[in-house]
């Protein structure tokens, strides 16, 4: 009984060791670009977006006439090359303007959005 247990068992790892391409993972492509749009539920009123930097916080859409609402956000992530930083690429589109805001940072982002939900994206489901 034992020795069949031992039999099947080094037939299990002799097809697992034979079969070579399962070990394989498919090569990872660089540069990495992720991309993420926001937009406000409601246009009118638009989003609040925060980004956390550092010692510094950037709030859009707090108070109307000093920081109206963001109408959208877009939000690109890239990583250039094996084990470099992210750099992040955000732009925001007040409601009461037709120009945008760039704000370009390298290393790791915190952000975050309120009344804008994500409309679009290049991640796949999982």
């Amino acid at each position: 009984m034992v020795s069949a247990f031992k039999a099947a068992g080094a037939v299990l790892m002799l097809a697992m060791v034979l079969d070579l391409r399962a070990g394989y993972a498919a090569p990872v492509e660089y540069p990495q670009i992720v991309k993420m749009r926001y937009e406000a539920a409601d246009q009118k009123q638009g989003g609040v977006f925060t980004i956390w930097l550092d010692r510094a916080t950037i709030v859009q859409g707090v108070h109307q006439q000093l920081y109206p609402g963001a109408s959208y956000v877009d939000v690109t992530f890239v990583t250039p090359s094996i084990g470099s930083p992210p750099l992040t690429i955000i732009e925001v589109r007040k409601i009461s303007s037709s120009v945008s805001e760039y704000y370009h940072i390298g290393g790791i982002v915190r952000f975050k959005v309120e009344n804008m939900p994500l409309k679009s994206t290049n991640v796949p489901a999982p």
